[in-house]
């Protein structure tokens, strides 16, 4: 048993299947006395944990081999690399429980599993198009939703897109690579897309996943957390995986 004293303070943080609120990973939590009773006090009397059957955070999966295989006016061409969750377990970055959901991690789930694909550009995609009506578009997928702000996106695959690949060495197995080829709108004004140049083969938007068909993810998400408040989600950057770019630089 560990004991605290008067003024101690604690790092909190949420544990699995369920994300903070506000775009912050912990909060100090100091342990306060009255009357006898004591009791450990938020710093940050703001944060909480939303549960992923509430609202789930996709399991991102990193922009590094998003490859842009073609850079126009008005959008460019992506080849986005996509894994199933078999591995999950291994990725400490994301906050997907794969002990409740252990289907998840079973090779057999992914030869015939619906999913949901989300994709997240640090950009309006909407300024972009013939006349800033930009989309993104995954011709593997049926559309579904997207952010107010235009940042955020999402997918839901269609027969026959599974992600059954595997790779296999000495008896483990992991989460084998799947590309689809992507169209995604950006503004004409390089003034308007974001903190990076894209080129060919350089980091692009960020690709992430959950099992099942989620239609209404992304509403979810603007209704249960703080961060993405009025379907703003410059804040989901605190959320990827490894984003070379920061909140206040979108």
């Amino acid at each position: 048993m560990v004991y605290h004293k008067v003024g101690d303070t604690v790092r909190i943080g949420c544990k699995l299947g369920y994300s903070n609120a506000i775009g912050k990973d912990f909060s100090g939590a100091k342990c306060l006395c009255s009357m006898g009773n004591c009791a450990f006090a938020l710093n940050n009397a703001a944060y909480r944990c939303v549960r992923d059957t509430t609202a789930a955070i996709p399991v991102w999966q990193g922009g590094n081999f998003n490859y842009v295989k073609g850079v126009y006016d008005n959008f460019f061409i992506m080849k986005a690399r996509i894994m199933n969750l078999m591995s999950v377990e291994k990725w400490e970055w994301d906050q997907y429980d794969h002990v409740t959901n252990e289907f998840a991690v079973s090779p057999e789930f992914w030869t015939s599993a619906k999913f949901t694909l989300f994709v997240f550009c640090p950009f309006d995609v909407t300024q972009g198009g013939l006349n800033s009506d930009g989309i993104i578009n995954f011709p593997d997928f049926y559309s579904s939703e997207h952010s107010a702000d235009g940042k955020l996106w999402s997918f839901l695959s269609r027969e026959p897109t599974v992600l059954d690949k595997i790779v296999c060495s000495g008896g483990v197995c992991d989460s084998g690579n799947h590309y689809f080829k992507g169209y995604v709108g950006w503004s004409p004004n390089v003034n308007e897309r974001g903190p990076m140049d894209i080129a060919t083969d350089d980091f692009t938007c960020e690709i992430g996943i959950l099992p099942e068909h989620r239609p209404n993810a992304i509403a979810d998400l603007v209704t249960n957390f703080e961060a993405f408040a009025g379907g703003n989600f410059d804040k989901m950057t605190n959320y990827l995986r490894s984003a070379p770019f920061k909140v206040s630089e979108l």
